[in-house]
């Protein structure tokens, strides 16, 4: 294989984004002709609404909930910071300050957050992972207080796809009567989520994420739970979300949701992604000095962070690049820089900063691991020859 850049891409970078897929193009196609705004009474605003209202319905049914417990924000970065902020609001009148139980492996998005309301004069406990990338549930009994308002974990991490045991979290949040939020960005869509079943009072998601389009995302609410916006004005969004609602991106919202619904109720993706990835790693180990940030056992099935010994993860990642090869580093909102999540499992620097993280999606095929494999051989051996240092020199050069 040469060095030149290739006429063949292979996109495996599905957990900083993923494509739109051909369905929600032609529906978001077909909504560009209803252009009024859904607050409107008259039949251009109906017609709008009647947009939006079928996607709420498409979304809830995804979850297994009423439409009436989903909120559409901006993002799922908005949703996360409307489930942490908003839920202390009521507390805020009559206690303060507020305990909030998060961990340390979660997005940027939540961490941010919880710093914020740290310098706000509220208490937040940032629970330990093991190697694995899961936390402890005893660790979360220890952690309740008397004034503990929230508890937030993530469902799957964006950066190992390492799962959370959510169920027992859940189980432990009733029993304190403390109320439960869960990032499922990263997991709605490539694993069933049923909050019929599973008691989680907010749970925060992104279209991009499941083939979806960007600008777009939602929080599901338990009606008791918020009362306060982030965003005040004219009280879209049961008042939860002020703003002429996206309507274009919510239509795209709803049909991704209906799509990744039906692929999860036949399994198709992920028995197919799992053996992708297990094929990837299978060659990898042949490079030798291979080591997985993560359990296998507890991971997403499109999900695979390995460090390569010898090699410097940035410059792996641009050297795949020049031959079409789409991979990351880590979390995309935190580009270049050493991940706290790698450091959080209690992986060494030298390992951490060797990380490149492979996410499959539908459209991954058996030759395109194959190439992916061929290009990886060829990099792996030439970046070795260099030291460390000189990897380094290059990738900046």
């Amino acid at each position: 294989m040469d060095n030149n850049l290739s006429a063949k891409t292979v996109y495996l970078d599905h957990n900083a984004t993923t494509p739109l897929d051909p369905a929600v193009v032609q529906q978001m196609q077909q909504a560009f002709a209803t252009f009024g705004n859904p607050s409107s009474l008259h039949a251009y605003g109906s017609a709008a609404h009647a947009l939006v209202e079928r996607a709420r319905q498409q979304v809830a049914q995804m979850l297994m909930v009423q439409p009436q417990a989903v909120v559409f924000t901006g993002s799922g970065t908005e949703a996360i910071n409307l489930a942490l902020k908003s839920s202390i609001a009521d507390w805020e009148l009559h206690h303060y300050p507020a305990h909030i139980i998060t961990s340390q492996v979660e997005h940027a998005a939540a961490l941010a957050t919880c710093r914020y309301l740290e310098r706000c004069g509220h208490h937040v406990t940032y629970l330990p992972v093991d190697s694995d990338g899961r936390i402890d549930p005893d660790y979360l009994r220890r952690a309740l207080r008397p004034t503990s308002q929230l508890i937030s974990i993530m469902y799957a991490n964006n950066e190992t796809g390492v799962l959370q045991p959510i169920e027992e979290i859940s189980r432990i949040a009733r029993e304190a009567e403390v109320p439960l939020h869960t990032d499922a960005v990263q997991s709605a869509g490539k694993y069933p989520l049923d909050l019929g079943i599973l008691p989680i009072n907010l749970l925060s998601l992104a279209a991009h994420k499941l083939y979806g389009p960007k600008g777009i995302g939602a929080l599901i609410v338990s009606r008791e739970m918020l009362t306060e916006p982030l965003i005040h004005g004219g009280g879209q969004e049961f008042g939860l979300r002020s703003g002429t609602e996206n309507v274009l991106g919510i239509v795209g919202f709803g049909t991704a949701c209906v799509i990744a619904q039906s692929n999860l109720q036949h399994d198709p993706e992920q028995q197919q992604q799992r053996q992708l990835r297990d094929r990837l790693l299978a060659g990898l180990c042949q490079l030798g000095n291979v080591h997985v940030n993560g359990n296998l056992r507890y991971m997403l099935p499109n999900t695979l962070n390995v460090s390569i010994g010898g090699i410097k993860g940035e410059a792996l990642a641009l050297a795949l690049s020049l031959h079409g090869i789409a991979v990351s580093t880590g979390s995309a909102c935190h580009a270049g820089r050493p991940s706290s999540v790698l450091a959080a499992m209690g992986i060494p620097d030298e390992i951490a900063h060797s990380a490149v993280r492979f996410s499959l999606g539908r459209t991954t095929s058996a030759a395109d691991i194959d190439y992916t494999l061929a290009a990886l051989t060829y990099e792996v051996r030439r970046l070795r020859a260099l030291r460390p240092v000189a990897q380094v020199a290059w990738y900046f050069s």
